[in-house]
């Protein structure tokens, strides 16, 4: 596996929130979009170190997440809406389309929730064609948020780009604004 950006560790960790707060026991490719999607919310400095970041490593983080949100903006795309109506299809309040994950499983109140959130079998391999892209380009290369966002439109372990569809997003130009971006990575 390639290096991963500090950036999408972060992404990581708030796809494993999402997950943990729907009381999910893996996370899905879904989850890994709404992490992509809540990096809205840390797009200054000021909101990383707010997050617990030192202002140097804040530095380092923030222009991977600053090309990343340019592709949403590029499409005039809101994230935050985005990420809204996808929290919602994955907590079973609105249908799921032919997504293999189904609705979240509701956790007893008995039942103790996870402590460690594993990636499903489904992201792995969503992170496994991300590494692969980048190692195609690089064989030192970093994955970035870009390579994963480019992984959850195009690997056929995700349904991201359905879902996408379904919101009346132009897919094809999503996923051209995402190959130009990767040509021009920082």
């Amino acid at each position: 596996m390639t290096t991963l950006s500090p950036a999408l560790l972060l992404a990581w960790d708030l796809a494993a929130s999402e997950a943990a707060t729907a009381n999910r026991s893996f996370i899905d490719p879904e989850h890994l979009m709404l992490g992509l999607l809540r990096l809205a919310d840390y797009e200054t400095t000021e909101s990383l170190t707010e997050l617990g970041y030192q202002r140097d490593e804040a530095g380092i983080i923030l222009p991977d997440i600053v090309h990343m949100l340019e592709i949403f903006k590029s499409l005039r795309l809101d994230p935050e809406l985005l990420r809204r109506d996808l929290r919602e299809r994955k907590t079973g309040k609105l249908p799921l389309l032919s997504w293999n994950t189904g609705p979240l499983q509701r956790r007893s109140a008995e039942r103790e929730p996870p402590k460690v959130l594993h990636r499903s079998t489904e992201s792995r391999l969503v992170f496994t064609y991300a590494d692969e892209h980048t190692r195609r380009a690089d064989v030192a290369g970093t994955t970035t948020l870009v390579h994963l966002l480019w992984a959850l439109l195009t690997s056929p372990h995700s349904h991201v780009a359905s879902w996408l569809r379904a919101q009346h997003v132009d897919v094809e130009a999503l996923l051209a604004a995402v190959q130009a971006a990767l040509a021009t990575q920082p």
